[in-house]
């Protein structure tokens, strides 16, 4: 963790374009409803994650997430590989 906190603080800590399509997805509104204050929480945590800067602080991803994400696609996808019968 240190060492990708500190790549961060570079800005080294590239957003996967899965997750990127879905930010701009909800970013969209698609799920806020027509409910602005809704949209708004949205937005403020998908600002707060793409904070790259600082990922692995309160002030970013804290729980570096978006570092995560393409291992939790890949683990689901071998879950749904294993359970498709």
């Amino acid at each position: 963790v240190p060492a990708i906190k500190e790549k961060a603080s570079r800005g080294h800590y590239p957003i996967d374009p899965r997750m990127k399509r879905v930010f701009d997805t909800i970013r969209s509104g698609k799920f806020a409803g027509g409910d602005a204050l809704a949209q708004e929480k949205f937005d403020g945590l998908i600002d707060k994650l793409c904070n790259i800067t600082a990922a692995g602080t309160w002030e970013g991803d804290r729980y570096l997430l978006i570092h995560d994400f393409a291992s939790y696609v890949e683990a689901q996808e071998r879950v749904d590989k294993t359970y498709a019968d």
